[in-house]
């Protein structure tokens, strides 16, 4: 009670500013109650680094800004910043045009964000305790209306923001912050860094253990929701969606449903049961097509750009399990109770790329140029894999992946009719491919890069009109330091 007591108070305070957040919202936060479903999803807690120890400070001193993230802010500003203003002052401009914290008045556009977070602060076994933590680690929630094509919200790690369009409709609205305080959680917890000598498992299981658990987090939502005895998330999660999204496994419901029921009829209290789900959930996705392609395909991007970039070169011992047990154990940690991801397992580097030829041949182009660059060419591992690619006839080998990386990322926002084009990255490849030169005398000259076709509506999970499918949101992919430093955040 006294932690509902405290967010009463922090959205009266803010209502006290301003009329732009209504009684009837703060009333109904009043009366929140509800059926103990539980939810322990995507905050992971970190056994090094506990929450409180990594506090934000209170004002933007202290957080930073990538170059992607900046774009970002750049196209949304409603008056532009200008360029030659130190980094902080222009954050502090950048976060008094577009966004809010919880103890702060929301302006007109981000009412939208604001009566989520009350929504959510409904739910005591998941989203209260998310609320909570956003309004201690000051988290700063931005009115970004256009986002990069196949992104629908995000959490920045060094800027301690959830960025999000704040002309969505309730439901979407409520699961995607949601889904990022969810990140916002983890990132306190230590779980979004990475080291550049862990090997590509190791980077994938980081990505897609927090990923898993912040969607799974979306179910456990709507789920105690229904368990309150309003359904309309549930049925807008069930029913909305076209079986390529990322939430059109159908199983994913029916799992909920049956792994509620088996738990409560052994005698489980609700969060029990509720964590019991949330693994099943967590477990779930790694069979979902459409949620695993689209998060491979980000990862993917991530990997690029470190290996292009020459954040790479200077690894000399590539090292596998990177990413802990543990880590994965806490991804579906919130607050102080138990993990619903405890003994939960990402599955092996070739069952995640068993499902998608493309996907598989594309990682396995990049990270033999990543062993190259590394190691050497001549050296064992980088031999092994290359004649592994040439058995496989794999068609990247002679692909300029940094050419294609920057041609997804001109095409990521709208162009000049307002569209964006969203396309995988083996699409961009399979458009600028080269033959390779160890099958060929002589190689020949590529093809005039031009970009994929568009991917029609029903089939891209990134485009952004009203069709039955999400805009999955992306997890911020960090940067990191070489060899055995933990990386900075960023976003």
């Amino acid at each position: 009670m006294a932690g509902k007591r405290r967010l009463q108070d922090q959205f009266k305070r803010a209502a006290r500013k301003s009329l732009l957040v209504s009684a009837i919202g703060i009333a109904a936060l009043a009366g929140c109650s509800g059926t103990p479903v539980r939810k322990d999803l995507p905050d992971g807690a970190d056994m090094h680094r506990p929450v409180a120890a990594v506090t934000l400070p209170k004002n933007a001193d202290g957080r930073k800004l990538g170059a992607e993230t900046e774009a970002i802010f750049r196209r949304n500003m409603p008056v532009p910043v200008n360029e030659n203003l130190s980094e902080q002052s222009r954050i502090n401009a950048y976060l008094d045009q577009l966004c809010f914290t919880t103890q702060s008045t929301p302006k007109e556009e981000q009412r939208a964000m604001r009566r989520a977070l009350e929504d959510l602060s409904k739910l005591p076994l998941t989203g209260r305790p998310l609320v909570e933590m956003a309004a201690k680690e000051n988290i700063q929630f931005c009115n970004i209306q256009h986002l990069p094509a196949g992104m629908g919200a995000q959490y920045v790690p060094t800027l301690g923001a959830v960025l999000a369009p704040g002309t969505m409709n309730a439901e979407p609205m409520i699961l995607r912050i949601a889904h990022e305080i969810l990140h916002a959680a983890q990132d306190k917890n230590d779980l979004l860094n990475y080291h550049y000598d862990w090997d590509i498992h190791s980077r994938l299981a980081r990505n897609l253990s927090i990923e898993a658990a912040a969607l799974s987090f979306e179910l456990l939502v709507a789920f105690e929701m229904k368990q309150q005895g309003d359904p309309k998330l549930w049925d807008h999660m069930r029913t909305r969606y076209a079986q390529q999204s990322s939430y059109g496994d159908a199983r994913l419901y029916t799992l909920a449903e049956e792994t509620w029921a088996q738990s409560k009829a052994v005698g489980k209290a609700d969060d029990a049961a509720l964590r019991d789900v949330g693994k099943a959930l967590w477990t779930r996705m790694f069979d979902n097509a459409g949620w695993l392609d689209f998060y491979l395909n980000f990862e993917l991007a991530t990997y690029i750009r470190d290996v292009t970039s020459g954040a790479l070169d200077d690894q000399r011992n590539l090292r596998s399990g990177g990413y802990s047990q543990s880590k994965t154990d806490n991804a579906g940690k919130i607050g102080s109770s138990e993990s619903f991801t405890k003994d939960a397992r990402v599955p092996t580097l070739e069952k995640l790329l068993s499902g998608n030829d493309k996907m598989r041949q594309a990682y396995a182009a990049v990270d033999l140029e990543r062993h190259r660059r590394s190691l050497g060419a001549d050296h064992p591992q980088t031999q092994a894999l290359r004649r592994a690619a040439l058995a496989d006839s794999n068609p990247y080998l002679n692909v300029d992946f940094a050419a294609v990386l920057k041609q997804m990322q001109q095409n990521a926002f709208p162009d000049a009719e307002g569209k964006k084009k969203f396309a995988y990255l083996h699409e961009y490849m399979d458009a600028t491919i080269k033959p390779a030169r160890a099958e060929v005398a002589e190689a020949a000259p590529a093809p005039k890069e031009k970009p994929p076709e568009d991917r029609k509506p029903e089939a891209a999970p990134g485009s952004e009109d009203d069709a039955p499918r999400p805009v999955p949101p992306r997890d911020t992919l960090a940067q990191a330091k070489p060899a055995a430093q933990i990386s900075p955040r960023l976003g």
